[in-house]
């Protein structure tokens, strides 16, 4: 299981985002589909927690939750119930 792990670069990209308009949601949403397209994040690896989510990116759950709704209705994630965590989904 990978494990994600804050880093400067990370934090700096979503921030570099404020600047070009893009909602912070979308710019979660970018972050996290790359990841996966680059396979740092490979099917069946969990995404983190919305709470950890929230602490890696320094925003609200909820804007964490609505970027996982999104990933989730692209396919890209699969969550089942609420609360089971989200998963990259399978190829």
């Amino acid at each position: 299981m990978t494990e994600i792990r804050p880093s400067n670069r990370c934090i700096d990209g979503l921030l570099m985002g404020m600047k070009s308009g893009t909602t912070l949601v979308s710019r979660l949403v970018g972050h996290y589909s790359e990841w996966i397209g680059r396979g740092l994040l490979r099917a069946g690896d969990r995404l983190p927690s919305v709470r950890q989510c929230a602490l890696l990116h320094a925003c609200r759950a909820s804007r964490c939750q609505r970027a996982y709704d999104r990933l989730v209705a692209s396919g890209l994630v699969e969550s089942h119930v609420r609360g089971s965590g989200a998963r990259c989904a399978s190829s």
